[in-house]
């Protein structure tokens, strides 16, 4: 068997190694990841942490003459000053563009290594070294992007926004909220609220207009109402006069209760005054529920949908060829004022389990009215 060529590893070898990996900023496992196409397969971070920490007399000459080249072919780490990172600040700032969408969706081919986390850390100064070729690149990628058009922030623009707030409720964070994966990058509340305080003289014209839409589009719910004072002192007065809490008068009417009036906690919201609107079918169960608490009527204002009922609300629709819509456009005058055909439709498609009986009663009258389509 062949002897393995091995190098003793002299005092000087171990200098030499050691003030090369301080240079490049590149330990065992780094060195070998950023050169794992050239790597020897045999080579491994142990054997190189082994030669750097004299914990080792010799070396594969092979070895020693792969570890020589990777440290001269590698790219050195340097200083990362103050000067470099305001120029980074200023790129992301005039772009308007993060790290992660400068790598994903703005830059391809980025150096291996490079990743959105190590940006940010030299943006945060959480870093005070960086790979040379990786800053070169990200700057190169940065100065390769459009400016970001900015708006100045008029008085106009604040007594707008203060405006859709004051009409919708929601501040800076309400209005975001649940929106993380459509609104655009780099948006936040704290933007908006420095746009409130008047710290910035301008904005983004892509925050600000996507701001303003998502405002525009938040409009009361036809269904809701506003849950005044009065209507809150009003419960509360039912509460005492009954000796019923909410979870009471919850208490065996999961099939009577309108859809989505699910929990006790909902009403306990509207008493504590943290919910400003209450949808107007819960409302006027609750109170009604309160009015005949204690009375064979408490459970008469609302009916359980069966099969039986739902088949018989299907056939009506199927013989005269109404739907929802049709129905309630012949109905407009006479209906009820909380019937719509949303709960029309409900009823019919079986997603919805209960009906105010005056309600149902007036629909199936009102079919019977009507003779069999031909």
């Amino acid at each position: 068997m062949a002897q393995e060529d091995r190098t003793e590893i002299t005092d000087e070898i171990r200098a030499k190694l050691i003030d090369e990996s301080k240079r490049t900023g590149l330990g065992a496992r780094a060195l070998l990841a950023d050169f794992e196409e050239t790597a020897p397969a045999d080579l491994t971070a142990g054997m190189l942490d082994h030669v750097l920490h004299g914990h080792t007399r010799s070396i594969r000459t092979a070895h020693l003459a792969w570890l020589l080249d990777s440290f001269l072919r590698a790219d050195p780490r340097i200083p990362l000053t103050s000067a470099m990172r305001d120029k980074l600040k200023q790129e992301k700032d005039r772009t308007g563009v993060s790290p992660y969408r400068l790598l994903t969706s703005f830059a391809f081919d980025p150096p291996k290594g490079l990743n959105r986390r190590n940006i940010e850390a030299w943006l945060d100064c959480n870093f005070k070294t960086v790979r040379r070729r990786h800053y070169k690149w990200v700057v190169a990628a940065y100065e390769g992007l459009p400016d970001c058009t900015r708006i100045a922030m008029s008085d106009e623009h604040l007594a707008m926004l203060r405006s859709e707030i004051a009409r919708t409720g929601k501040g800076s964070k309400a209005i975001l909220r649940g929106k993380r994966r459509q609104m655009p990058e780099g948006l936040n509340s704290g933007i908006i609220d420095q746009w409130l305080n008047g710290n910035v003289q301008s904005a983004s014209e892509q925050h600000w207009n996507w701001v303003r839409q998502t405002y525009a589009e938040d409009q009361p719910d036809p269904d809701s109402l506003e849950l005044t004072k009065e209507m809150r002192n009003h419960l509360k007065a039912e509460r005492k006069r009954t000796g019923a809490g909410i979870q009471k008068l919850f208490r065996g009417t999961n099939d009577l209760r309108p859809e989505g009036l699910t929990s006790s906690s909902i009403v306990h919201n509207w008493l504590s005054g943290s919910h400003k609107t209450v949808r107007k079918d819960h409302l006027e169960w609750v109170i009604e529920a309160y009015k005949n608490f204690g009375t064979p009527k408490a459970q008469s204002s609302r009916l359980i949908i069966t099969e039986e009922l739902r088949d018989q609300l299907v056939a009506e629709f199927k013989r005269t060829g109404l739907g929802a819509a049709s129905l309630m456009g012949h109905a407009r005058n006479s209906a009820p004022a909380s019937l719509n055909p949303t709960k029309i439709q409900t009823w019919l498609s079986g997603t919805t389990k209960t009906a105010n009986r005056e309600e149902w009663n007036f629909v199936m009258e009102f079919y019977a009215k009507f003779d069999s389509r031909r």
